[in-house]
């Protein structure tokens, strides 16, 4: 399993892109979603550490809000490459 931080600064961006394309996945996967709307971290790298410590998947998987992924078997590919190499 993969878990997918990402930390964001604005919910509708994070809605429409990245977690629209997500729903699209096939591969099981963990979403570790951190608010930042109100500067709670004092920089990215922060928000994201956080983030990691608090994953539980094999591969973690580190991504801005406004990411869209292509296809609706990226993670299942990605998670079927990682696992060979």
């Amino acid at each position: 399993m993969i878990s997918i931080v990402v930390v964001y600064n604005n919910k509708r961006i994070l809605n429409d892109i990245l977690l629209k394309s997500l729903k699209k996945q096939t591969a099981k996967f963990e979403l570790i979603a951190l608010d930042n709307t109100k500067g709670k971290f004092k920089s990215a790298a922060e928000a994201l550490n956080q983030g990691g410590k608090n994953a539980n998947g094999k591969y973690i998987m580190f991504v801005h809000q406004d990411i869209e992924l292509d296809s609706d078997l990226w993670l299942k590919e990605v998670e079927k490459f990682l696992a060979i190499s």
